[in-house]
C-alpha cells in the first residue's frame, strides 16, 4: 500500500478552509474537511486516480477532484509514497483571485506555481 503524507502547507490549507467555512456553518465545515480527507485516503489504494498534471524529477504531480476542490499531490511511484501538496478551491466562472488565501480561482498556472518543486 502507498504511504500518504500531508505537507505542512497542505495541512494549513485544510485549517484555513475549515476556519473560513466555520464562520457561517460549523457543521458544513466539518463535513467538507472530512470529505476532502476521505477522498485523499483513496490515494493509498489508488494512487493514480487523480489526473496527471506534470512530471517532475521527484515524481508525478497529479490532481484529485473533490467537489469544487483540487487536491494536488506528488506521486513518488518508486518509493510508493504520496505527498499532498495543497488543497485548492476552484470557483467556476471566476476570473479574479478572491481575498482569502484558500478561496481562489484555480488554473493550471496556479497549480504549477504552488507545486513548483
Amino acid at each position: 500500500m502507498t504511504q500518504l503524507n500531508w505537507t505542512k502547507e497542505a495541512d494549513q490549507w485544510l485549517r484555513d478552509i475549515h476556519a473560513y467555512i466555520m464562520k457561517d456553518n460549523p457543521v458544513a465545515a466539518g463535513q467538507v474537511i472530512s470529505g476532502i480527507y476521505d477522498k485523499a485516503q483513496l490515494l493509498m489504494s489508488f494512487p493514480e486516480i487523480g489526473y496527471r498534471y506534470r512530471e517532475t524529477p521527484e515524481g508525478e504531480v497529479r490532481v484529485l477532484l473533490y467537489g469544487h476542490y483540487r487536491i494536488a499531490y506528488l506521486y513518488r511511484k518508486a518509493d510508493a509514497r504520496i505527498d499532498i501538496l495543497g488543497v485548492f478551491r476552484e470557483n467556476p466562472g471566476c476570473t479574479m483571485p478572491l481575498d482569502d488565501a484558500w478561496h481562489r480561482c484555480i488554473s493550471r498556472e496556479m497549480i504549477h506555481k504552488r507545486t513548483n518543486l
